[in-house]
């Protein structure tokens, strides 16, 4: 009896839900379309400061946007694009 709770011991722990037997995909297997994130930030941008069209956000996002600013927006822009399956 002790030999089998041994053994499904030794199972259990050797078990490693995060080791995959699948062949390593490129981290990106296609490069990221730069432009289509920028227009992304640029949208969660005005919609933050509540512009009234693009070109109002595009503005803003010209001229006042601090760079912490638009990396975050640029992050948050590519997270929602992967999400949708659009990167």
């Amino acid at each position: 009896m002790s030999g089998r709770i041994l053994q499904a011991q030794k199972l259990a722990t050797s078990f490693d839900p995060f080791e995959d037997d699948r062949p390593a995909r490129p981290a990106r297997a296609k490069p990221l379309p730069a432009d289509l994130i920028e227009r992304g930030a640029i949208a969660i941008y005005g919609t933050i400061i509540r512009a009234k069209d693009d070109d109002e956000a595009a503005m803003k996002w010209a001229e006042k946007a601090k760079e912490s600013n638009r990396q975050e927006r640029r992050a948050e822009a590519e997270a929602c694009l992967r999400a949708a399956g659009r990167l």
